[in-house]
This record gives structure tokens, sequence and C-alpha cells, in this order.
């Protein structure tokens, strides 16, 4: 099984014993986790951070979590990842949502990935969801981690 740890951040098979073979998610620049959350919600994002990257199959630092969400790629690889198990259990047709890959450091690009991870959640039944500005702008990050 595959793990995370915890002082370094780093992604590793455990079972391998080597390197996770999963292709990294680049970390935009930006805050570390725990300069931008009480240290009582760590825990609760380092479960986050292990499911998102179990559903994404993307190696991700713990350190790093915020900023790999900031550009919106990885919420908008989790909701295919999502979409795809749920095709499967109701036997339906499959539908890719699009989003920016290679965005740079481009802010509207980011918006655009955050914006569509936030329709598609409102779709599937999320009541209470967090705006583009609480993630690209760092606003609101519990909003963005519930």
């Amino acid at each position: 099984s595959s793990g995370i740890n915890a002082e370094y951040g780093d992604f590793h098979n455990s079972e391998a014993g080597g390197p996770d073979k999963r292709s990294p998610t680049k970390a935009v620049p930006g805050s570390l986790l725990s300069s931008v959350i009480d240290v009582e919600y760590i825990p609760l994002a380092v479960d986050l951070c292990h499911w998102v990257a179990e559903q994404t199959d993307a190696c991700l630092e713990i350190e790093q979590f915020i900023s790999c969400m900031q550009d919106g790629i990885i919420l908008c690889k989790l909701v295919n990842a999502i979409s795809k198990l749920r095709c499967e259990r109701f036997a339906e047709p499959f539908k890719l949502v699009h989003f920016r890959e290679n965005i740079g450091n481009s802010v509207f690009f980011a918006r655009i990935n955050i914006e569509t991870f936030i329709r598609w959640s409102k779709s599937f039944g999320v009541v209470d969801t967090c705006t583009v500005s609480d993630l690209v702008d760092l606003k609101d990050v519990m909003q963005a981690l519930g």
C-alpha cells in the first residue's frame, strides 16, 4: 500500500520499497499547509491528501497540498476519477470533464479549473462549496477543505 511520509511529505510505495511510479503533481509555489490552517485541522488535511492521492493516482506532498489545489488541476482530476467510478457503479456513460493541465502560473486558467470543480460539485449534490477565491487567493482554506 502507498503512504505519505508526514515528516518529509514525500510519497512512497511501502510494498515495493521504492519510489512511487505515479506522476507527480506540480506544487505551485505558495503557502505551506501548516501556515494556512490551524494545527488542529492538519490531521483532516492529511487524511484528505491521502484520499485525493489515492483517487487520482497523484503524488502529493502534504505540506504542499494546498498549493497543489490552488491551480485546480488535482481537483479536476478528482472530478474525473469520482465521475468514472460513479458511471461504472451505475452503468452510465462516462463523460470526461475537460480542464487545463499545463497552465504554468496562469491565475486565469487556475480560476477556470476551480470553477469547473465547483460547478461539478454542485451538480453532484454538494450544497456548501468553496469559492474560487477561497483557493486561488487563500481567502478561506478551511471552507475549501470542507
